[in-house]
């Protein structure tokens, strides 16, 4: 979020940034899952306690120890960044340790790179890039304009629960209410 000169904040032109030579900040900073899941894990499960430590940076700060209660609670088990996934052309990774391997430039975000260099197929768009962030910065938007309307907490994470939910989920539940709704016969008309 920018702030503007009367200190609303509004979202992030994320096409001007792309156009930007400043698109380089971007890949310098936290990867947009990890912002979003320690924002989620803060405001939805971390207890008193823990909230110093968590805005303190000290280790062990790792993103795993926050995504597993996340995944469980608001993403209710469907994320993907700790599963196993097959590799472009070899193998299998973990997307979580890919997006580690690249926040310290390992050896193996370099040979990722190499890989992609070589298959460049393989690159997403930054089309795609942008709207994958755009859509944690929609999200956090609407966490945002939801407490500041005066909404609970729990209000506010049955909301992003249900963001969070695929789209097969929705089809699936709008699949069984047509269903139930066929099934159920009009009432028997009066008799004279």
């Amino acid at each position: 979020m920018d702030a503007n000169s009367d200190g609303r904040t509004q979202p992030v032109d994320l096409q001007r940034l792309a156009r930007e030579e400043d698109f380089r900040v971007a890949f310098a900073a936290p990867p947009a899952e990890e912002i979003y899941v320690r924002t989620l894990y803060t405001l939805f499960i971390a207890t008193k306690e823990e909230l110093p430590h968590i805005v303190s940076g000290d280790t062990p700060n790792g993103m795993m120890g926050y995504y597993k209660p996340v995944n469980k609670l608001v993403f209710e088990g469907r994320g993907l960044l700790d599963a196993t996934q097959p590799g472009l052309t070899v193998g299998s990774f973990k997307p979580v340790d890919a997006l580690h391997a690249g926040a310290h430039g390992s050896f193996s975000a370099i040979m990722t790179c190499i890989g992609l260099a070589h298959h460049p197929e393989a690159l997403p768009s930054p089309d795609k890039y942008i709207e994958h962030v755009g859509k944690y910065c929609t999200y956090l938007n609407y966490m945002q304009e939801m407490f500041k309307g005066g909404k609970s907490k729990q209000d506010v994470l049955a909301g992003v629960i249900s963001l969070d939910k695929p789209a097969s989920y929705w089809a699936e539940q709008q699949a069984k209410i047509k269903a139930a709704t066929a099934t159920v016969s009009p009432p028997d008309p009066p008799k004279p």
